[in-house]
């Protein structure tokens, strides 16, 4: 049966692939097995994702968003499960642990691009969906700081990259809260120990170690880019102060690389208004 889904659904239009999938699911052979074979799909793209198989995790994804757009389907645990694995598997772990291959990002932005569209239709799953993935964050940060690693780095850039993708409302309720021991786990590797240093003559070790900065560097760039300016806002909103200071005081050493980005973005909201203004002035000027 895999094998005829696999066939149905890696050739042809969307429309031909989601007509054959209702083929399949509707036919006899597979009437009492769709829960397996959800619960097979979903497990084979975490193991692809974990393998970086990824001739094997685009065939999955197309499986997969032809179930999504299935009407024979119910949206069922499984199908949720599927999503879930999606969201946190490919579009985040997968795209931040292969550190090697900058190309793979247009897959992830496509797919979160599809699953937020399917969210919004259907959105008596953002809750259950916002549980889950707090339930992975609540874990993130329950586990000893020390015990860092580049698997843990990457589920923490996913963690953080889905709450950013529901907006400021989930990060105000889910991240921010608990940033204090979030960047408490990454001043570690910040400050530098967590790594020691490896011998020159093991060149795995080091392959290692440049892949762990590689993949924390990703981390600390999203945080920066991603959250800062809502962290200023959510700290204005709270009446905590915005400046370096307090900002060291709060987040160690990553206060400073958050509050550099917060400076960086009220320099460039300068800067615009500056430009406004002379131009009101120049389209008064020429009124009159």
């Amino acid at each position: 049966m895999y094998r005829d889904i696999c066939v149905a659904c890696i050739g042809g239009d969307e429309g031909s692939r989601r007509e054959a999938m209702d083929l399949i699911v509707k036919s006899a052979k597979s009437k009492h097995h769709n829960k397996q074979l959800l619960a097979f799909i979903s497990e084979g793209v975490r193991l692809n994702v974990l393998q970086a198989r990824m001739g094997s995790l685009l065939n999955l994804m197309r499986i997969v968003k032809t179930l999504v757009n299935s009407t024979i389907i119910p949206p069922d645990y499984h199908l949720y499960d599927i999503i879930l694995t999606c969201i946190t598997c490919c579009a985040c772990e997968y795209d931040c642990k292969n550190v090697f291959n900058e190309d793979l990002h247009w897959q992830a932005n496509y797919k979160k691009a599809h699953f937020y569209r399917y969210e919004s239709q259907c959105k008596y799953l953002t809750d259950f969906i916002l549980d889950e993935i707090y339930q992975s964050f609540k874990a993130w940060l329950d586990c000893p700081a020390e015990q860092i690693s580049v698997s843990r780095l990457a589920g923490i850039y996913g963690i953080l990259f889905c709450f950013k993708q529901f907006g400021f409302k989930r990060l105000k309720q889910f991240v921010f809260p608990n940033m204090v021991k979030l960047c408490e786990h990454l001043n570690i590797v910040l400050e530098g120990k967590s790594f020691s240093l490896s011998k020159s003559w093991d060149p795995l070790a080091n392959l290692n170690k440049i892949k762990f900065y590689t993949v924390f560097d990703k981390v600390l760039y999203y945080m920066m880019k991603a959250l800062a300016v809502p962290l200023m806002k959510y700290r204005h909103t709270c009446l905590k102060p915005v400046t370096k200071e307090a900002y060291n005081e709060d987040y160690g050493s990553m206060g400073n690389l958050l509050y550099m980005n917060y400076v960086e973005y009220e320099t460039k909201r300068e800067r615009q208004n500056v430009i406004e203004n002379a131009l009101k002035s120049l389209s008064l000027r020429d009124y009159y």
